[in-house]
């Protein structure tokens, strides 16, 4: 009846910085990748076999994905910062 919420979110943002690396323990491949949005930066890992290429700092990500992490308490120079950024950007 009252399933839950899958933790799975459509972003897209400007690449900051990215790189390959090799997970040392199992050899697997991932991409990581520091990813501007409107009012924050997150990071982003992927398997290389899920994009068309690698990434660029400069492109743009734009996928659907899985959320975990923790919400860091914000600073009020932050929230005047993530504020000013939407305004800049609608007006």
């Amino acid at each position: 009846m009252w399933g839950l919420a899958a933790p799975v979110i459509r972003l897209g943002g400007r690449i900051l910085e990215c790189a390959e690396y090799t997970n040392p323990l199992l050899g697997g491949r991932y991409y990581w990748a520091l990813v501007s949005l409107i009012a924050a930066q997150i990071d982003v890992v992927w398997e290389p076999e899920l994009a068309d290429r690698p990434p660029t700092p400069g492109g743009w990500l734009d996928s659907e994905f899985w959320l975990c992490g923790r919400i860091l308490e914000p600073s009020e120079s932050w929230l005047r910062n993530a504020i000013s950024s939407i305004l800049d950007r609608i007006t």
